[in-house]
């Protein structure tokens, strides 16, 4: 047990109340009830009840009489008591008036010192500590510091804690408050990056928050691990931990009529991890929701409103007392230069609009939705431009209303402008600017796939990973990533180096892969790549066997065919790869030298036509197609080692396949900021023309940023680079150069110092939040 906890002896007096000890109730009450049957028989007997054999004076006969009547009082009470007890898991949630103290108040660094009633918690946590409030029972938490959040699931309310200890101990445990007689359990999972490494699940029954912390930590009745022991499970610098909170049942209150399934006669019980997504859903329903939510400008200082109710309430509420800050549509205007503050009502949706200006010379913009629905929103931010100045358009992605607005501040997921960039829009008073809320259509909504129609789970094909789960194609990919993120491989290339059975989920290109490799009879092995269905193109993968010598090498192509195919087919007319029983050349050190990549199958026809129709540069801007459209090139994702891209086609297709692939990286404005303090890759299609943006930071501390130019146009252009400081004081570096080819090395750039570079040193007065204030722009060079 660490240190830190048990020195902590006022933590421990305040969180160590009276306890409750039900097995000795029990016993207690069992005795009372011998005791007054062995009276009632003496009583009807005609004897005396009384010990001793003196006449008791008239006092004594008041007196006994009134502790006769005090004892079946308290008798009366204790059984009681004992039926309450007894009838504990089968009541309804209790309300209770007696005196509670918040749970956070548990926690050293998070003191609360809020006293009231049970039925009066939830109120004070949903106002109070809406910052750590979560109303999902499944969550992440990567931190590596101590971290508390209060969760609301099932009428119930839970407290999280991770602590850290002096001496490197890690614990984790959930607690509940007891708001209702349910029993509960949670687990943790470790997810490791590497299959080499074993992931590792904790599962825990939740134990009442009238339990001290230390107590728990000390009987390791909780996760307890040392920080060396998670270096294998932290993916980018967080730890890949999941936590989840589900209900535990009893027999006789297990519930036996929810089914799941085909109608084959069969009753499947829906199991916990179903019953939480469905729980889940149903909270997320339009005019469903029955949780309680607060006014969205809680969160804001200016409009502060305490306003709680139902969701399907919260509209209403929204007209009646905020009309003054009310917009309705998916655009509009906020040309304020201090702080403002809107509601707006968009696609059956509330969102909170929010522009902050710090005392720094920042101006932040934040759009939040409420969750009314399940759809996911951006924002699309536009200062408009005039005669002598060139507009700017920045889009982010709409966050959920439950992320405290200080921390979207500090994570750099909103937009972020100095006041000196923003001078050429400032007009008198006012600001030309405007603010566009989109819908993010997936790439089947966009295709017009049906995401309701029924699937089974990929895996039910592969006997070794047996899965039976059959549901939805919307949640298909939820129940993938919840259940088998142990086989679970995400981008379109990926190694596959075992010499046995190995099954593959991949996600790549928004579609979903089936990787079977399978031994066949004659000593050899399949390997085969299918396709779900997520959405209506088409798809191939090659296989390529390597050896030390590269011109042996072999490599082979084939059709990503639909999953519904049945393997024995493929298999039997060769569609796929076939690996011979020698594979000597290719194995080393006991593992298969062997890589898979996915790629996706164009029409020629479509890229034709896609590419006589574009008419937003000149036909003098492009290369002649009849001469270069037999000529390959690749992608230019395949120079940026965390991104590369194996894609490999004509010239005139490499347009489409960055707009259609590339969505996660792709910039369609000539000016973007670039604010990570790690290495990042965009490309920018900017008037025909594609660009490829590289941030990187060298080993000794050297960060280094260039934009090269692809050639689909024989125009030319250069690139500025903007790095500007919160501190006046404090000069902005400016970089501008002719953007360099495609086919220029880096490392040829970078040592001949042709691009951007600044040591890190020269960095310390431009960073921020772990952030740098950094913009790049792209312009044409006149003739």
């Amino acid at each position: 047990m660490c240190s830190d906890w048990k020195d902590n002896d006022k933590f421990k007096k305040e969180q160590t109340g009276p306890s409750v000890d039900h097995g000795k109730e029990i016993e207690q009450e069992e005795t009372d009830k011998e005791a007054r049957k062995q009276k009632k028989r003496k009583i009807d007997a005609g004897e005396d009840t009384r010990e001793g054999t003196a006449e008791p004076s008239h006092l004594d006969r008041k007196d006994d009489s009134k502790k006769d009547t005090e004892q079946d009082v308290a008798g009366e009470e204790k059984k009681s008591v004992g039926n309450s007890h007894q009838r504990r898991k089968c009541e309804a949630p209790q309300v209770s008036d007696s005196t509670i103290i918040c749970p956070v108040s548990k926690i050293p660094e998070k003191r609360c010192n809020w006293v009231g009633t049970q039925d009066s918690l939830e109120r004070h946590v949903t106002r109070a500590h809406f910052g750590i409030l979560r109303r999902c029972p499944i969550f992440r938490c990567g931190s590596f510091q101590n971290n508390v959040l209060l969760i609301l699931f099932k009428q119930e309310i839970f407290l999280y804690y991770k602590h850290v200890s002096i001496t490197g101990r890690v614990y984790a445990v959930v607690q509940q408050v007891g708001v209702t007689n349910k029993e509960f359990k949670y687990t943790i999972e470790l997810r490791a990056e590497y299959e080499t490494v074993v992931n590792i699940t904790f599962s825990f029954k939740t134990e009442k928050t009238s339990e001290p912390l230390e107590t728990i930590f000390d009987a390791r009745r909780c996760m307890d691990m040392n920080k060396e022991t998670l270096i294998p499970f932290v993916v980018k610098d967080e730890l890949n931990m999941t936590v989840k909170i589900s209900e535990t049942y009893t027999h006789g209150n297990r519930p036996t009529e929810v089914t799941e399934g085909d109608n084959t006669g069969k009753k499947k019980k829906m199991s916990a991890h179903h019953e939480d997504k469905a729980d889940s859903e149903k909270v997320l329903t339009h005019a469903q929701m029955e949780g309680t939510v607060t006014c969205p400008l809680v969160n804001v200082s200016n409009h502060f409103c305490t306003w709680v109710g139902k969701l399907d309430n919260l509209k209403e509420h929204v007209e009646d007392e905020h009309g003054d800050v009310l917009s309705r549509g998916c655009v509009f205007e906020c040309v304020s230069l201090t702080n403002n503050a809107l509601l707006v009502l968009a696609y059956t949706e509330i969102f909170l609009y929010y522009k902050h200006i710090s005392s720094y010379g920042v101006m932040y913009v934040i759009v939040q939705q409420v969750c009314v629905t399940r759809e996911k929103y951006r924002y699309i931010v536009n200062f408009l431009g005039d005669d002598y100045t060139d507009e700017i358009i920045l889009d982010f992605a709409v966050q959920e209303i439950s992320k405290p607005l200080d921390k979207v501040l500090k994570s750099g997921e909103c937009l972020a402008i100095t006041e000196e960039r923003l001078r050429p829009f400032i007009r008198g008073d006012k600001m030309a600017m405007a603010v566009k809320i989109e819908k993010v259509l997936t790439h089947a909504q966009m295709e017009g796939i049906d995401m309701n129609s029924a699937v089974t789970c990929p895996l039910l094909k592969v006997s070794d990973h047996f899965c039976s789960w059959l549901g939805k194609l919307s949640n298909l990919e939820e129940h993938v990533e919840g259940e088998h993120g142990d086989v679970l491989s995400r981008g379109c290339t990926f190694g596959c180096q075992s010499l046995t059975n190995k099954a593959l989920l991949v996600l790549a290109y928004n579609e979903m892969f089936l990787y079977y490799k399978q031994p066949s009879q004659s000593g050899g092995m399949f390997v085969i790549v299918q396709q779900v269905g997520l959405t209506n193109r088409k798809y191939g993968y090659a296989v390529k066997l390597s050896t030390r010598t590269e011109e042996f090498d072999i490599t082979c192509e084939f059709n990503a065919y639909k999953i519904t195919e049945p393997f024995g087919p493929i298999f039997d007319n060769r569609r796929c790869m076939v690996l011979h029983a020698d594979l000597g050349p290719q194995i080393e050190s006991g593992n298969l030298a062997m890589s898979v990549a996915i790629r996706e199958h164009s029409s020629s026809e479509e890229e034709t036509d896609e590419w006589d129709s574009d008419e937003s540069a000149s036909d003098e801007e492009y290369f002649d197609e009849e001469e270069d459209k037999h000529v390959n090139t690749t992608c230019p994702l395949e120079k940026i080692p965390e991104k590369s891209c194996p894609w490999v086609g004509p010239f005139h297709c490499l347009y489409k396949h960055v707009d259609n692939i590339h969505e996660d990286v792709l910039k369609k404005c000539f000016s973007f900021p670039c604010n990570s303090l790690q290495d990042k890759a965009f490309l920018i299609l900017f008037q025909g023309e594609i660009f490829l943006y590289y941030k990187h930071f060298s080993q000794a501390g050297i960060m280094y940023a260039v934009v090269q130019q692809v050639g689909l146009t024989k125009k030319k252009y250069k690139y500025s680079i903007e790095i500007s400081s919160l501190d006046r004081k404090v000069r902005s570096i400016t970089f501008t150069s002719v953007t360099d080819w495609i086919s220029e090395p880096f490392k040829d750039v970078f040592n001949a110092q042709g691009c951007l570079v600044v040591s890190s040193e020269r960095l310390v007065p431009y960073v921020l939040y772990d952030k740098i204030s950094m913009f790049v722009s792209i312009s044409g060079l006149s003739p």
